[in-house]
């Protein structure tokens, strides 16, 4: 059983908030927040840094995306 999809911008909200109180976030804890895929995951994600959301951070394995500061 899925529970229904969280539209993008609701999903880019709820990564906000969790940034608010964490100092970052890895793929696999955003797809377990926004309860999406993997696959998708990495696509929003990927969608945040192109937009100049967040920053990536790391490389390989140990990538975590940080609050782009203005």
């Amino acid at each position: 059983f899925r529970s229904p999809a969280v539209p993008p911008e609701e999903r880019q909200q709820m990564m906000l908030t969790f940034l608010e109180a964490n100092v970052c976030i890895t793929r696999a804890e955003y797809a377990r927040l926004t309860r999406v895929t993997d696959r998708c995951a990495s696509s929003d994600l990927q969608e945040f840094l192109t937009e100049g959301v967040i920053r990536k951070r790391g490389g390989g394995r140990s990538v975590v995306y940080i609050k782009h500061q203005v």
